[in-house]
Parts: structure tokens; sequence; C-alpha cells
């Protein structure tokens, strides 16, 4: 017997191989490591129909194992990936799903985890992944690739391995349609998938085996729920009740951006495990941290139903989450509730609970003023809450901290916080605080007590604070000055207090622009406007208490808005604090002459008679741009060159002119 040294990678490729070439390899296992094995070749014999028709020595088995190894090992096996620290939370699942031959890397070495994925190349590995739960038998695939080859070849289906049987696969069980695929390129580009489109691909696929029920009442938590178009809402749904999709930090689903690599690698992972019925039951407990042990990535959790039950749990492999955000262990704290949560017996995540409102905000003893050196004593003038000053003795030997900080009382300055502890007149413990304080942390909203205001935030570690607010605190926005009122919740806050209350915030919000016309208005306690943009795509948005708008260039409200005017917006998530609109029709034709054909920016320059003189125009192409040949047949951007005439009916959004249809009439 002879040893051979493989990579697990290489090992299921060989296997696979030799499966489907009939021949039977007999390995023992000697040993691993991460990533590889050391294998015996024991003996390999070729079958036909089932049966052994030969037996090769040793020498020569070993001789072809080592062939084959290296023969269906890929250039970019995963172990060899060189990239995968540019998405180290993926790279588990990136291995995993390169040992089941679901996804692939590139000839130099990378896996580009970042990198987009096409709309064909998503299909292609949820194909895959089905595949690898030996969900499709060969015989399934040649009929199906048979039943849909004329569709395959009309739309122009690129020769990729599998990708005839995936996209066979996906029109047979109804996941995609022929109308689909016109979508999934532009001339020689594949476009792009994006992250609802992906959802549906892969609901479609798993609902096929899942089985469950999705004419039942739901709700997504995405803060983006609204934009999320209603065919995807189910999938986007059953996915994330199962674990394949989450939201990013923010909460945010993202319906419209494009899905990377890592990405898709790691739904497919949880995929494969739900296929193969292999995930265990998923279960959580609530506790209590009661004790950290140094830098060990061990933690000690009081049970919240049983107080006498302690466990000690290693978070090495563990995901930890703090109000939402990935975080490591040393942002865990002593006190926190947490909610763990397990995978059969191994604990697989870790999440900080909401707290009740921090009493980290302290009530002050008194204010420091002076003190006075006697040698083996100082006598400290404290100011009281009450206005009285009182004297009180500190001996050299006492302790006293100022902000956390261990510290002498030359440290100390005249309008310093103070809490202390005394016996008789001496001062026996005291802890100092500057009189400026700053805390940061997430805007969540102003409270309205009887007797003040405060805002409340969301600190680092999770917990709640409220800070009273002055009554001249200074708000700045975005490098703007603002009133308290233009905080939306989920600004990142600064906040500077003095004597406890808050006298100055400086926040910041992520603001982004759109353009579009107005679909919708509702008219409510909580007004909403929903927009429809360039590329179809619906959004729906909450109008902010102080929004501005603005009607052909004059001040208005949202009573004077009316559907299918031309809008620009600025928002802050789905909150919008501005609003541009023009009330102008935004319909037009254009009948004239091609002059030049952008395929890269997907635009015609068009030259056209304007009544008054020849005008030229750029015309943009929607994802939903309808094409028509002279003949009456749908024709897509290709078929469109220089000097066609042409007529199109569009509409301008913003400062261009975006297609509905073009016919080429000559």
């Amino acid at each position: 017997m002879s040893n051979l040294n493989i990579s697990r990678a290489g090992l299921c490729r060989l296997r696979c191989f030799l499966k489907d070439d009939n021949i039977v390899i007999s390995i023992k296992r000697i040993s691993s490591r991460k990533n590889e094995y050391d294998i015996m070749i024991q003996r390999i014999s070729i079958h036909k129909r089932g049966r052994k028709i030969k037996m090769i020595n040793r020498k020569t088995a070993v001789a072809l194992a080592v062939s084959l190894a290296m023969l269906v090992t890929p250039v970019a096996a995963f172990a060899d990936f060189t990239d995968l620290g540019d998405a180290p939370w993926a790279e588990t699942y990136i291995e995993e799903m390169a040992e089941e031959g679901i996804v692939t890397g590139y000839e130099d070495g990378t896996f580009k985890p970042n990198d987009n994925i096409s709309k064909y190349a998503s299909v292609l590995m949820i194909y895959r992944t089905v595949k690898a739960a030996d969900l499709v038998t060969s015989s399934e695939q040649t009929i199906n690739i048979s039943r849909h080859m004329t569709t395959i070849a009309s739309k122009g289906v690129p020769n990729w391995p599998d990708m005839y049987g995936a996209v066979a696969y996906c029109l047979e069980e109804g996941i995609i349609t022929s109308a689909d695929l016109d979508n999934f390129h532009i001339g020689e580009s594949y476009t792009n998938a994006r992250r609802f489109e992906v959802a549906v691909f892969l609901g479609k696929a798993m609902n096929s085996y899942l089985d469950e029920n999705l004419n039942v009442l739901y709700s997504l938590d995405f803060k983006d729920a609204s934009s999320i178009v209603s065919a995807a809402r189910p999938y986007v749904y059953l996915l994330n009740k199962n674990g394949v999709i989450n939201g990013d930090t923010e909460g945010y689903f993202n319906p419209n951006s494009p899905i990377t690599r890592a990405a898709m690698s790691k739904m497919l992972s949880v995929s494969l495990g739900l296929l193969k019925d292999e995930s265990p039951e998923q279960n959580t407990k609530a506790g209590e941290i009661t004790s950290i042990l140094g830098d060990t990535s061990r933690v000690v959790v009081r049970d919240v139903d049983d107080e006498s039950v302690s466990n000690l749990y290693n978070l090495t492999d563990v995901e930890i989450l703090i109000d939402g955000r990935s975080k490591d262990v040393d942002d865990l704290q002593v006190g926190m509730n947490v909610i763990l949560s397990f995978s059969g017996d191994s604990l697989v995540k870790l999440s900080v609970t909401d707290e009740d409102v921090s009493s980290d905000l302290l009530e002050y003893d008194g204010i420091y003023k002076n003190y006075i050196d006697m040698g083996s004593y100082a006598i400290l003038t404290i100011e009281m809450p009450d206005g009285d000053r009182e004297a009180y003795k500190l001996l050299n030997s006492t302790d006293i901290s100022k902000d956390g900080l261990a510290v002498s009382l030359i440290n100390l300055k005249s309008g310093d916080p103070v809490n202390m502890e005394t016996d008789s007149d001496y001062i026996t413990d005291l802890q100092v605080f500057s009189m400026t304080q700053t805390y940061d942390g997430i805007f969540i909203e102003v409270v309205e007590n009887d007797d003040y205001d405060a805002v409340k935030i969301k600190d680092d570690s999770g917990k709640y604070v409220e800070i009273e607010l002055s009554g001249d605190v200074d708000v700045e926005k975005n490098d703007r000055n603002r009133e308290i009122s233009d905080l939306i919740n989920g600004d990142f806050v600064v906040v500077t207090t003095e004597y406890s209350k808050a006298v100055g915030i400086v926040a910041s919000g992520l603001e982004t622009n759109a353009e579009g016309i107005i679909k919708s208005i509702l008219i409510a306690e909580e007004p909403k406007i929903t927009v429809v943009d360039s590329d179809d795509a619906e959004k729906t948005y909450t109008l902010h208490d102080d929004v501005d708008i603005e009607l052909d260039g004059y001040d208005r409200t949202i009573y004077e808005l009316r559907l299918n005017y031309t809008v620009s917006l600025v928002a802050q998530g789905d909150v919008v604090t501005s609003i541009d609109a023009e009330s102008t029709s935004s319909s037009d034709n254009i009948d004239g002459y091609v002059i030049t054909v952008d395929s890269s920016s997907d635009r015609l320059r068009v030259r056209y008679y304007d009544g008054d003189d020849y005008v030229f125009k750029y015309v943009y192409m929607k994802s939903g741009t309808d094409i028509y040949l002279e003949d009456g047949d749908d024709g897509d951007f290709d078929d469109i060159d220089a000097n066609d005439k042409v007529f199109v009916y569009g509409q301008t959004i913003g400062t261009k002119f975006y297609a509905d249809r073009i016919f080429i009439l000559e």
C-alpha cells in the first residue's frame, strides 16, 4: 500500500470524478489536517453497469490516483484562495461551497469574494446546491435539457459547465421563465443579480423541497421592507425565516443592491444544510453574563429561568451580536442580558438583548470648588445641590478617582462634579467627574418628561441612556446647524454634557438622493410617498415632520403634490427630509434618427426636429424598455444601429430621458 497527500477539495473532486467514470477507488484515511488528508490507496477497480470488470494493481492504482488528483484539483482550489481575508466572515462558507464544487475560484488563485455575481452565475450556483443535496439525478438533467434546449439556444445561454442543466432545471421548476432570460444579459455583458432577484430564485428552488405554505400572514422586520417588490416578499420571508438571508448591520435588506460572491456562498451554505436536512434543531436560552475570563474568549452565563445554574461558554467560533451588529468578546460586559442560540448542543450565536435605561448618568453629591493643604490631610470645599458650601477633610491616603482613573488633588478642577462617602467629617471615598462629558451612540428619540426633556441614545455596549437637555442645547447635523427635531432614529450622535445636561449634540446621518415619479401619496398621521425610479423599482418613504417641499421652485406642502409629478428626494434611510417636485408632465415622444449607439452606457444619441430646429438628445434604456423591429417582432438593444429611424415613447426623470418603448421604423 502507498500513501498520498491530497486536499479536501481534491479528495471530493477525485471521488466525484471516479464515480462519474465508473472507477471505484478504495481509500483508507490515515490522518487529516485543515484542508488536507493523508490517504492510503488500497485498490482501484473499473466497473461497468454496476459490475466489476477489471482490478488494477497497487502500483498502477497509485499512479492513476496521483494523476487523477492532479487532474480534478482546480487551479484555485479553496485551500489556495489568496484573498479570503477580504471577507473573513465568509471564509468558512466559501471553503465549504468550494469543497462541494458549488463555487470556484480564478486561475490567479483568488476568489474575489466582494465581486458581484451575474444572474446566470446565481442560478448556476443554486442548481449546483440542489445537485449537491442529491435532489436532481443525471437522467432528470438530461430530460430537462432536451425539453428546454430550444429556449436555451434562442436566448443565447452561455455554455458554461452545468449552465444548460441549471437553466433547464429553473425553467422546468418555474424558478425562471423564458422572458426572464431576456434580462440575464445585455449584448455581451451579463446582468448583475440583485438581492431580491436572488431571493426569488433561491426561494422558489428551496420551497420545491421545503414545501412551506407561503399564503400566510407574515411581516418582514427589515427597515426597507416596503421597498421589496411584492412578488419577492414571500421568498424573502421564507429565506429569512430559515436563516438563509439577513439584513445588514443597520437592519436593511437592500433589495436592489447587487449580491456578492461571499454573500452568495453564505446563503448557499445554509441552504444546502436545509436541503440535506442536516441542520440540527435550533434552540435558544436567555441568561446574564456574570463573569468574563480574561482573554480566554470564555464567559460565564447565569440561566434566567434557573438562577442557580451557570454555564461556561467558549466564544471562539461563536457569532456575537450587540444591537444587531457583529462584535468581539472584548465588547461584552458583565451584567449584559444575552440570548444564546444553539445548533444541536453547539452554541452558535450570542446576542445582547435590549436593557433598561443605563444609570451611567449619575446624580452628583456636589461640586468641587477648592482645597487647602493641611499637611497630613486636606480640607475640601464642596458646593451642595442646594447651593450651600460645606468643608470636608480628606486624608492623604484616601483614594481619589476622576473619570475612573486614580488621580491626586492637584488634578481636580473647580466645578468638577463629585460623589463621595463620608465618615463623620472625613471623606473616605471620592469619585470625581469632569464637568464636561461626552457620550457616543445612536439617537433613538426625544423623551418628554413632566419637568424636562431628554435625548435617548443607545451606546456602544447596547445600553439605553437618557440625557436631560439643557434649555439652549446646540445641535449640528451633517455640518449644518439644526434643531433637535431634525434628528432621526438611527443618527450617529456625540452628546456633550455639562453637569449631566446635554449642551451640544453633533449628529451624522447617511443621506441619499433619489429621483423618480410619484406613484402614490398617503395622507395620514405618518404621511408616506411612493416613488418609481428609472428602473421601474418602487420605494416608499416616510415624510419627516419638518420635511422641506418645493414645487416648481416654491415652498409647498404634501397636500399640493400630485401623482406623476417628477421629484428629487433627499432621504435618510426611509425618511424623506427634502422634496423638490416638478408639476409639468414628464412624458414625451421622439421621432428621429439614431446618431450613435453607446452600448457601455445603454443609451442612444438621437436627432429629431422639434418644430423649430434639429435637436440632439440622449435616450437611456431601462430594465423594462420594450424594443420592436420593423416587422413588429420583439427586438433588443443590439438590433438598433446608427442611422435607424426610430419612434421613442418615454419619460424625463430628473435630467435624463428614459425610453419606455422604442419602435425601429426603418
